[in-house]
């Protein structure tokens, strides 16, 4: 949706999955042409209780390139501060052959306390998590309608914009690993309303069918 189509290539409808999508294609293109479809990735909150709970579930994309880089910054993190009261779960994209990840990076995963590949459903691992970490998956507007605290990891080499929620402001942003240790000694998080307007923003990305 950010290129720019000439104008016997501009499609005669335009489908959004949410309102986010739908204001923006609407500022883009002829309005008449945008139709607010939704999408069955919307899903409603569920109570979920994250009492003392500052574990960060990781959600690479299908590049097992970004998944060994993510795992790495989490291995990382502990080599800066190993009393971080934090377990990373990572969450393999189903197209990355875990067994195959698991004997690749076998130095980086010796202690599951701290380091989890996950086999669990989707909603386990986010009732698990305080924080998600993310860069391009679009899993995390998922764990936002859930209430977890995104960070995004800012990879200065890729030029493409790849931030599910780059039209949310507030969002926690880190380019190293030292700001991701940060992150997590503080405890930083937001207040019950700031976690409202964020869970809003991800309801308003996929909107019900």
């Amino acid at each position: 949706m950010f290129l720019n189509f000439v104008n016997n290539s501009l499609p005669t409808k335009i489908l959004s999955s949410g309102i986010i999508s739908y204001n923006f294609l609407r500022k883009k293109f002829n309005k008449k042409k945008v139709i607010l479809l939704g999408s069955k990735k919307f899903k409603r909150k569920i109570k979920i209780n994250k009492k003392n709970n500052f574990n960060c579930l990781v959600v690479p994309t299908a590049l097992e390139s970004e998944a060994e880089e993510l795992l790495k910054i989490c291995y990382n993190c502990f080599q800066i501060n190993d009393k971080i009261n934090t377990k990373f779960i990572i969450r393999l994209h189903p197209k990355i052959d875990k067994l195959n990840f698991l004997k690749k990076n076998k130095k980086y995963l010796e202690n599951k306390n701290k380091i989890q590949i996950s086999d669990s459903s989707l909603i386990k691992d986010i009732s698990k998590s305080k924080y998600v970490l993310y860069r391009a998956s679009s899993v995390v507007v998922e764990a936002l309608q859930q209430g977890l605290i995104p960070i995004f990891y800012h990879d200065e080499k890729n030029y493409f914009q790849s931030d599910a929620l780059w039209q949310l402001k507030s969002r926690l942003i880190i380019k190293k690993t030292s700001e991701l240790v940060d992150i997590l000694n503080h405890k930083k998080f937001f207040n019950k309303k700031k976690i409202a307007e964020k869970i809003k923003f991800a309801n308003n990305f996929y909107t019900p069918l």
